[in-house]
């Protein structure tokens, strides 16, 4: 992951209570170059938008048993 990933990633997990639409200031300030715009004005956006993209760089590591 990119450092600006990590740092919005980390505020997600961590911090962020699920349910607020806003970015702290200090945040937004950091990572505003590492994304596209639009996914700046919804943090539940910004998550989906890294978590595809894990899922997409990591899809040959992943597996599932047929069960």
């Amino acid at each position: 992951m990119e450092p600006g990933e990590k740092l919005a990633a980390r505020w997600l997990t961590e911090d962020w209570d699920g349910e607020s639409n806003k970015f702290p200031f200090w945040l937004r300030n950091r990572i505003f170059q590492d994304f596209p715009g639009k996914l700046l004005d919804s943090p539940n956006e910004l998550a989906q938008y890294i978590l595809l993209r894990i899922l997409r760089d990591h899809k040959s590591e992943i597996h599932f048993d047929k069960s």
